[in-house]
């Protein structure tokens, strides 16, 4: 019978339908190397981003086949590993893209209404009106560092809000978007109130955000990224925010997560933070689990795969592990 694994957060419903099917031998935990005894016989892996599909865990599984991740992202699997060793890998592009659409209005709306500073507060006992003084989004103009599934979201919810849409993505095909205003990056920066990045991370959007294009910002600027923290530059920020008290952003990523307690970004009252949340919701990961019991079941079946990695678009060819 097929070995597999299953690790990290799944719902219970796609579970159970998993070892009802009497298709795969299954062993579930929260942590993979939990059952570091079973790796050496694994046929299987069903994962979420909490597992890194490293070389070296790869070189330890030597009968795996198959790696189905419930997840829109992909960067904690080597994919090179898995090519070199023949690993089909899947994953859910479409679940998660609501869930993080929504944060991502979340998040614009909490640096311009001071939602955190209001909460604290509230909670503290004070009642200093006066000092959350915030904006409407009616009227200012949104950004869009990409266009794919979760930007596409974010631009119609954004658009019920009365923001008007500018939008860079040189991989989205212009002529299927006859009412976007598309520019240059740093048209769209420059002209933006608010700039929200909904990018994979390749070697193109690694550091798009540093010292030279935070130039690009007015003073007042907010700033979102709820897509991968290494498409900002952290050190080149913190010298940013110091120069410009009123710059705001909103921030769901990190470069090394989790947040370390010592970060110097947590100095800053201009940074509302959440901590990789974006596509964590209850209906998210049902979604996500459902989707990818069905692919590994096809798989186990029939080796019929859907939504396999890495994508066929151009962007592609510069992922960055």
């Amino acid at each position: 019978m097929f070995k597999l694994i299953v690790a990290n957060r799944f719902s219970q419903s796609s579970l159970i339908q998993l070892k009802k099917s009497g298709l795969a031998d299954v062993s579930t935990c929260e942590n993979i190397s939990e059952l570091k005894d079973q790796w050496s016989t694994c046929q299987g892996l069903l994962i979420r981003s909490g597992v890194q599909v490293t070389q070296e865990l790869l070189t330890q599984m030597p009968q795996l086949r198959v790696i189905v991740s419930a997840t829109s992202g992909f960067d904690h699997i080597d994919l090179k590993t898995c090519g070199q060793k023949n690993i089909t890998v899947m994953h859910t592009p479409e679940a998660n893209a609501q869930s993080a659409a929504e944060h991502t209005l979340g998040l614009i709306l909490a640096t311009q209404r001071n939602y955190d500073r209001a909460s604290s507060q509230v909670k503290s006992g004070r009642w200093e009106r006066g000092a959350l003084i915030g904006e409407e989004l009616m009227g200012k103009t949104l950004g869009l560092i990409g266009l794919g599934r979760i930007g596409s979201k974010v631009k119609k919810m954004a658009e019920a809000f009365g923001l008007e849409i500018l939008v860079h993505d040189p991989y989205v095909e212009q002529s299927l978007h006859p009412n976007t205003v598309f520019l240059g990056f740093e048209e769209v920066v420059r002209k933006a109130d608010i700039v929200s990045f909904h990018v994979p991370l390749t070697s193109e959007t690694f550091h798009m955000i540093k010292a030279s294009t935070l130039e690009w910002f007015h003073e007042s600027a907010t700033l979102i990224n709820a897509s991968r923290g290494d498409v900002i530059c952290f050190s080149s920020l913190l010298n940013h925010l110091i120069e410009n008290p009123q710059f705001r952003l909103g921030l769901d990523v990190y470069a090394a997560e989790p947040l370390d307690k010592s970060s110097a970004l947590l100095d800053h009252a201009q940074i509302f933070f959440t901590p990789h949340i974006g596509a964590t919701t209850h209906q998210a990961i049902a979604r996500a689990s459902q989707e990818a019991v069905e692919k590994i079941l096809h798989y186990i079946q029939s080796e019929k795969t859907s939504d396999t990695l890495p994508p066929s678009a151009l962007w592609a060819s510069k992922i960055i592990r």
